[in-house]
């Protein structure tokens, strides 16, 4: 009897321990959301002679590239989903997973492109010594989030 209520007192030490690990991990997730974007807003600020509208500009076509690729990061959201559905299965389906593999590959270069075009656009709204600073410190810029821990994993 007093082995069970010290095991019933341990694991809800653990429950609660874990809810309130949960709740801390989320406003790190939230901080981090901040950072990456106080982080792009500096790094635009960072460009030499950037002007007001170019800045609204690039921030503009952020906004259109973003309101594209969420439908497609929804579908590839779906797609894992399904995947791991099927590999998980009893009996695979290895036709189904092949084509979903496919789907998720198709989705990605879909994204991939859209960004590569963004990027460009971007670039034309830039004059040379602008261009040349973005090309330059971009990588740097993705290295040094991943460095901090604020670097997404997708």
């Amino acid at each position: 009897m007093k082995n069970s209520k010290v095991s019933v007192g341990a694991l809800s030490l653990l429950i609660m321990l874990s809810v309130i690990s949960f709740g801390q991990n989320r406003g790190e997730s939230r901080n981090r959301m901040e950072q990456r974007s106080e982080m792009r807003q500096n790094f635009l600020d960072r460009i030499p002679d950037i002007t007001n509208d170019q800045k609204e500009n690039i921030k503009a076509l952020r906004t259109e590239n973003q309101k594209q690729i969420l439908p497609l990061r929804n579908q590839l959201g779906e797609s894992e989903a399904r995947l791991k559905t099927l590999t998980t299965a009893d009996e695979a389906d290895m036709k189904s997973i092949n084509a979903m593999i496919e789907e998720i590959g198709s989705l990605k270069i879909e994204m991939a492109k859209l960004k590569a075009a963004t990027h460009q656009k971007v670039r034309a709204e830039l004059t040379d010594d602008q261009r040349l600073f973005l090309d330059t410190h971009t990588g740097r810029e993705r290295k040094m989030l991943r460095q901090r821990g604020l670097r997404q994993g997708k």
